[in-house]
Order: C-alpha cells, then structure tokens, then sequence
C-alpha cells in the first residue's frame, strides 16, 4: 500500500477461470503457487498482465507479487 492507503497492486478476479490480471506500478515479478506448495507460474510482467491460468486445477492459489517499488504483495485466489 502507499502512504495514503492505496494499493499499489491488483489481482483479479477472484475466484478466476481462464485467467488472472495482475496490475501494478511498473514491472513487476509474479509467482503462483498451488496449495500443495508448488510453484506453477512464475515470470517477469508488464504493469498489466494477463496469466493464462487455465490449464491450472482448480483450487486455492496463493499469488506473490514484487512490484518494481521492491514491496512484496500477496493475494490468495480460488480457481474454479
């Protein structure tokens, strides 16, 4: 968040189906990981990326992202 309480990231929607947006300031760096503790996505994106989570199983998905600020944000996201 920044000094006045805005969210410097955005993940959405949620629960998801076929994809995930991730919005931020700048670059940022993204990484997924399923419930069991394994990494399925993990890559460098544009301030505004689509994630092709399609072919993902359903489930409870926990999302980091580093935005190009360096702070670190997390979100829990269900696929379905």
């Amino acid at each position: 968040m920044t000094a006045d309480g805005e969210k410097t990231v955005s993940v959405y929607p949620n629960p998801a189906v076929d994809f995930l947006m991730v919005e931020s300031e700048g670059e940022s760096h993204v990484t997924i990981v399923g419930s069991t503790g394994a990494v399925v996505f993990d890559a460098e994106v544009s301030s505004a990326a689509k994630i092709d989570i399609s072919a993902f199983p359903e489930g409870t998905y926990t999302v980091i992202v580093v935005d190009g600020n360096g702070g670190v944000h997390y979100e829990k996201i269900v696929k379905y």
